[in-house]
Order: C-alpha cells, then sequence, then structure tokens
C-alpha cells in the first residue's frame, strides 16, 4: 500500500505510515465505524424530557400560580418568570450534555481510547 500523504511504501496491515505518521484509509474506516458503534450503544441523551420539562413548567407554574393568587396578576407573573428561568436551565443542560456525549464519540476520542 502506498500513502496518500507523502508516497512512502506502507505495510498492507499497518494503521498509520511510518515515514509521516498520517493514519490509514483502513483504520479511519475503522474508526468511523467504531464510532457509530459507539453512538448506537450510547444513544445521545433525550431531548425529549427537555420538551417535557418545559411543557411542565409552564402549565404547572402560572397554573398554581394563578390558583394561589385569588387573580393578583402580579404573582402569576412572578411565576411565569419562574417558568421561564427553569425551562432556560433545563436547556442549558439539556446542550450540555449534548455537546459532552457527541466530544465522548468523535474518532479522534475513540482513537485515544484503545
Amino acid at each position: 500500500m502506498i500513502c496518500k500523504m507523502c508516497g512512502a511504501q506502507i505495510a498492507e496491515n499497518a494503521k498509520f505510515c511510518d515515514s509521516c505518521g498520517v493514519q490509514t484509509e483502513a483504520e479511519q474506516a475503522s474508526i468511523q465505524s467504531q464510532t457509530m458503534q459507539t453512538r448506537q450503544q450510547n444513544p445521545a441523551p433525550q431531548i425529549k424530557t427537555a420538551v417535557f420539562l418545559t411543557i411542565m413548567f409552564w402549565v404547572l407554574f402560572p397554573g398554581v400560580g394563578w390558583l394561589l393568587s385569588e387573580g393578583d396578576l402580579f404573582f402569576v407573573g412572578i411565576m411565569c418568570a419562574t417558568a421561564g428561568a427553569f425551562t432556560v436551565f433545563t436547556w442549558i443542560v439539556s446542550l450540555v450534555q449534548y455537546r459532552k456525549y457527541l466530544k465522548g464519540t468523535n474518532s479522534q476520542n475513540i482513537n485515544r481510547r484503545q
């Protein structure tokens, strides 16, 4: 086999070029296959949870606020603001978890673990 980067001769079962150190195509395909297997075994955090919590916040907080306030719109507004704060927090946490998931299953990290 010949290295695409430097043109040196490489053994057929080599993972890297002995001259320039670039990964061979077979090794890149193997890493991509491992990445897909890892993502299938460890599915992404469920965004459905964030959506469910958002709906619950916007039903529960203003609803409870309305019931407890006896018609005082200021208290209902505070409860809506609380629902908004919890919603933002929920989505930030969900997106951070999703980003960690993507970082944890990319090809470079899989290659380092071996």
